[in-house]
């Protein structure tokens, strides 16, 4: 939970998802470019751009922790996903598969050191809402991972 830790994260997510190109929507006209990625869960206000031009992003936040005086005490972060499509439901689907599977990926190097990540970790695509679960409001696809860090515990002298 410092800027440290929060270097190794990106670094990993930029790791993850390098090589991957997503469509994405500047003025009307189609492209593709790679995935950003942003320690937070706001897009940049100071970016002047139209909407659904900051697609397609990784996004995350430290959104829960504790402390504890005796035992390792965990945090949690969450990391979400988005892309837009210019093709169908199908490209839209496959692709935002894509970006899950690649950011899942996290679990096979799990040392944040002194940091690390607590496996299995959950994930849901599309609207997180309870009974509209898997549902992508098309063209724009979502995931969102759902990660949790042991904190290192030290024995006192």
């Amino acid at each position: 939970m410092n800027r440290t830790f929060a270097d190794m994260l990106n670094s990993r997510l930029a790791e993850l998802t390098s090589g991957l190109l997503f469509d994405y929507q500047p003025d009307n006209s189609t492209g593709s470019r790679p995935i950003t990625i942003t320690e937070s869960m706001l897009a940049d206000p100071s970016r002047d751009e139209p909407e659904g031009s900051e697609f397609p992003f990784v996004r995350w936040a430290i959104y829960r922790g504790s402390f504890d005086y005796r035992r390792p005490a965990p945090f949690k972060v969450v990391v979400d996903g988005a892309i837009w499509t210019a093709g169908n439901i199908t490209d839209g689907t496959r692709d935002i598969q894509t970006l899950t599977v690649a950011l899942g990926k996290i679990t096979e190097k799990r040392g944040f050191p002194p940091y690390r990540l607590k496996t299995p970790i959950d994930f849901v695509t599309g609207n997180p809402a309870r009974g509209h679960e898997g549902i992508q409001p098309h063209p724009w696809y979502y995931t969102r991972l759902y990660l949790e860090f042991l904190v290192p515990w030290h024995r006192e002298e």
